[in-house]
């Protein structure tokens, strides 16, 4: 029985059986990655990586974890809160703004609580930064985070063949980061209405769960409605709570924050 076996937000299945039915590629080490050399002392053994199955990598631990979290792929490091810097904004309502989402997000991380997190703002102002910080923080704790950006949610929602895995994942993760989500919707809505499921269903259930991204409506007459209109009023009320510490949600506004990489750019 496998130790455990899990699937990544790219639809990755990852597992630690080695019983598994297929034949090794490498018959020198049965796809081991390790040997012990016939030469050593059988009382002080030290095995080696095969020398035959070197093109395959040996993952450690931390490599893993990260995968699983939703982070196959990337070519640097995560984000941390120590590099999140809000004193980049011009000016001090922004820079208020930054600090006390950092503040959140990493009580978020802390506490788990409030249980739904909704950060909001434009392009540039650090959402995805704080949204990286956070699961870097849960993966080094040893807890399980799952962190799906709007791009992968829209792909594997419309994979009819994975889409019931994919939700499975999505109602059942101990914490949920689902980042850039509010950029583009299909136009019958499929992926807003699911959207919406999985935050009712999850904060019903008091799980955990931090959400970003921009908001595009231009009929709306403020970020809160242009919201209300993705995620709909039953998640709204609870997100507007006003029940201080014991709220179930909190709305976290970035809107007077400025784009910090074209202010780099200047």
């Amino acid at each position: 029985m496998d130790k455990f076996k899990q699937e990544s937000p790219q639809g990755k299945i990852y597992s630690t059986s080695s019983n598994s039915p297929d034949q090794p590629e490498c018959k020198t080490c049965d796809d081991l990655k390790w040997i012990r050399p016939g030469n050593q002392d059988s009382r002080d053994v030290k095995y080696e990586p095969c020398p035959d199955c070197s093109k395959f990598s040996i993952k450690s631990d931390d490599s893993v974890r990260l995968e699983l979290a939703g982070f196959d792929g990337l070519n640097r490091p995560l984000h941390t809160f120590s590099d999140y810097m809000p004193d980049k904004q011009p000016n001090v309502d922004a820079r208020t703004q930054c600090r006390e989402a950092k503040n959140i997000v990493s009580r978020w991380i802390q506490k788990q609580s409030p249980y739904l997190i909704m950060l909001t703002g434009p392009t540039g102002t650090g959402k995805t930064h704080l949204c990286e910080s956070a699961a870097n923080e849960l993966i080094k704790a040893g807890l399980e985070v799952w962190y799906v950006t709007g791009t992968i949610y829209g792909h594997r929602m419309r994979d009819m063949n994975g889409v019931h895995a994919f939700k499975e994942q999505l109602l059942t993760k101990d914490m949920l980061i689902l980042d850039e989500m509010y950029v583009s919707w299909d136009n019958n809505d499929y992926l807003k209405t699911t959207l919406q499921e999985v935050i009712v269903h999850r904060s019903d259930r008091y799980m955990p769960t931090l959400i970003a991204g921009n908001i595009k409506d231009d009929e709306a007459k403020n970020p809160e409605a242009a919201l209300a209109n993705i995620v709909g009023q039953r998640v709204m009320s609870r997100v507007l709570s006003n029940l201080g510490e014991k709220a179930e949600g909190k709305l976290v506004s970035l809107w007077k924050s400025n784009d910090v990489r074209r202010e780099d750019e200047s």
